[in-house]
């Protein structure tokens, strides 16, 4: 082993980057088939729930029954787009920007998806600018800041920090939520654990794959205020103006 320059710990850490690069592509391939199928299925629901909304639109229990197929219909496809997102093959296209600016367009879009009213306190120190997949990186704030929503609830407070360094940019999100146990720390990004009641277990799961695409990590611990994400992003891809 140490003839050729490897150590115990960069086999065990390749096995591992093998094993679970296997097991993305198994769930990958099955994935793809099952959205394919689902998507039919799903969508001869919709349009029978359509058919059907006319027909009982007098009738409140009846649209009431309607109501929870719809909602059901919609978790599944929430469901399906989950797991295919973590699994599919993370594709980069990356560009200079402010990293300021996605956060604010994440944090938007949940405004206007889920009517949240919690309060969002930024800070800022340092040049923010960074070489990112945009759509990408939307993503991980929207689901950090999902969670964060379900911690704390929609009137709690959620601060965003950003310092700015030579070489890296770090962000930190802090909920003002119960906080996270440190037995749950290292789960909190494993594929499929959640505590939530109806959770999937894939958004943080997806938050850390983006970020490690991106060259970066992602942790989990408690602040004074209640849990805390810290994610830091590399400068070192950034180009030339």
């Amino acid at each position: 082993i140490l003839a050729v320059g490897l150590d115990v710990s960069d086999l065990i850490h390749a096995q591992r980057d093998l094993v679970q690069a296997e097991r993305l592509a198994a769930i990958g391939q099955t994935m793809t088939g099952l959205a394919h199928e689902s998507r039919n299925a799903l969508q001869r629901i919709r349009s029978s729930v359509d058919l059907l909304e006319g027909a009982v639109k007098d009738d409140p229990e009846a649209m009431k029954d309607l109501t929870k197929i719809d909602r059901a219909t919609n978790d599944l496809r929430d469901l399906l787009e989950e797991v295919r997102d973590y699994a599919a093959p993370v594709v980069l296209e990356k560009e200079n920007t402010s990293i300021a600016r996605i956060w604010q367009r994440a944090w938007a879009n949940i405004g206007i998806a889920k009517t949240a009213t919690a309060t969002l306190i930024e800070t800022s120190t340092g040049d923010d600018l960074i070489r990112v997949d945009q759509r990408r990186m939307e993503q991980v704030f929207r689901n950090v800041f999902e969670n964060a929503l379900d911690a704390c609830g929609s009137c709690g407070e959620i601060r965003v920090d950003c310092k700015g360094g030579v070489n890296s940019v770090t962000i930190t999100v802090v909920d003002s939520g119960p906080g996270m146990p440190s037995n749950l720390r290292e789960e909190a990004f494993r594929a499929f654990f959640t505590t939530k009641p109806k959770g999937t277990g894939l958004g943080l799961a997806i938050v850390e794959r983006l970020v490690a695409a991106h060259d970066g990590w992602i942790t989990a611990d408690e602040s004074e205020l209640g849990a805390r994400f810290t994610i830091q992003l590399p400068r070192s891809s950034m180009a030339s103006p």
